[in-house]
């Protein structure tokens, strides 16, 4: 799984997401984002974060990142992390 899920710029309707790297014995070749256990987005296997900006204030969510490889394998996912979003 990527290593070290964080964020950053958390605001009472967004959050930024950052991780570091995965390894794979055919390549990474891209990273699956899940918000409450819901697919949320993708993005390439340089990206290193992902930007949530469809939030509600006073509330928490709980995330996850799954690497893909290049034959559409997942990696088991990255320890969740949750965060309350703040008041406006």
């Amino acid at each position: 799984p990527p290593r070290g899920l964080g964020f950053s710029g958390l605001g009472a309707t967004s959050v930024i997401l950052k991780w570091g790297e995965a390894a794979d014995k055919i390549g990474v070749a891209g990273f699956d984002i899940y918000r409450d256990g819901r697919y949320l987005g993708s993005v390439g296997a340089a990206a290193r974060s992902y930007a949530d900006t469809t939030l509600s204030p006073q509330m928490t969510y709980r995330y996850k990142v799954k690497a893909r490889d290049a034959a559409g394998n997942l990696s088991t996912p990255t320890a969740g992390l949750m965060k309350g979003t703040p008041s406006p």
